[in-house]
């Protein structure tokens, strides 16, 4: 999955097997990002969003033990 992302990779999306997390640099362009991945998504026909993992709008998300907020990334304890 990774390289079907790779142009989105780092600059607002983040990847384990098959968990993609899209984290906003802006709310203005988080709509857009969203978007974006969910078209990539469209673009492979065996790929879809399952909508019971999806989760949106928090101040900060766990994912892969790390803790993700707007001030930057910290490793959970």
């Amino acid at each position: 999955m990774n390289n079907i992302f790779q142009q989105y990779l780092y600059h607002f999306v983040m990847i384990y097997f098959d968990d993609i997390l899209v984290f906003l640099l802006s709310m203005e362009e988080h709509t857009q990002q969203v978007w974006l991945v969910h078209a990539k998504l469209q673009e492979h026909m065996q790929l879809y969003v399952k909508s019971e993992k999806c989760e949106f709008d928090y101040i900060f998300v766990e994912f892969l033990r790390y803790v993700i907020r707007p001030k930057g990334i910290t490793i959970d304890k």
